[in-house]
């Protein structure tokens, strides 16, 4: 059967399994490290400012954060996501390919795998882009284009990585189900 490409299929296993293991442990270590700040931001989130869509809206959000004052987090906050668009886009881009691997019995799944894997650096795009909205929305722009922009990027791109994470963990449980029920029928 022909499939969609895969640049895994050229790489050596253990090669890309140590992409996947570098990448997801940045991952693991800047999502535990945001969510431990998340308390220190109060009540709104970097997230919530993302999706501030208005001008209104993400002052609302700024003016706490200035009377916290936790700016500057913010800052670096943005600049640590810089790090994480990339180390999340490759690992999900390689988690999807590495699962949609494991089920070539399924070609549904399997082709559904391969284009969610290649959906995953346009994710890393849309943040990248988000990224640079939310720098103008913070510097105090009033011109509402930048806050909508960072809004509707981010909507499409957490439905991007999270649909390669849920085709993760769909794959993964169909090839690790099919597995047992093949040893099951040989008994």
């Amino acid at each position: 059967m022909r499939y969609l490409y895969s640049p895994i299929n050229k790489m050596l296993p253990m090669v890309t399994y140590a992409i996947l293991v570098f990448t997801g442990l940045i991952n693991v270590a800047i999502v535990d490290y945001s969510y431990y700040m998340g308390d220190y931001f109060g009540d709104y989130s970097l997230i919530d400012l993302e999706l501030a869509g208005s001008v209104v809206n993400a002052n609302t959000i700024l003016d706490y954060w200035k009377n916290s004052d936790v700016l500057q987090w913010v800052y670096f906050h943005i600049g640590l996501d810089y790090l994480f668009l990339v180390t999340y886009t490759v690992f999900l881009f390689f988690a999807c390919h590495v699962s949609a691997m494991q089920i070539k019995a399924f070609p549904f799944f399997l082709y559904l795998g391969l284009v969610v894997g290649w959906l995953q650096p346009l994710a890393g795009i849309l943040d990248f882009i988000e990224n640079y909205a939310l720098i103008h929305v913070i510097l105090g722009t009033t011109d509402e284009f930048w806050p909508k922009l960072s809004s509707w990027c981010a909507m499409p791109k957490f439905a991007i990585a999270l649909s390669g994470m849920a085709y993760c963990v769909i794959a993964l449980t169909i090839a690790t189900s099919s597995g047992i029920l093949s040893k099951v029928n040989k008994s």
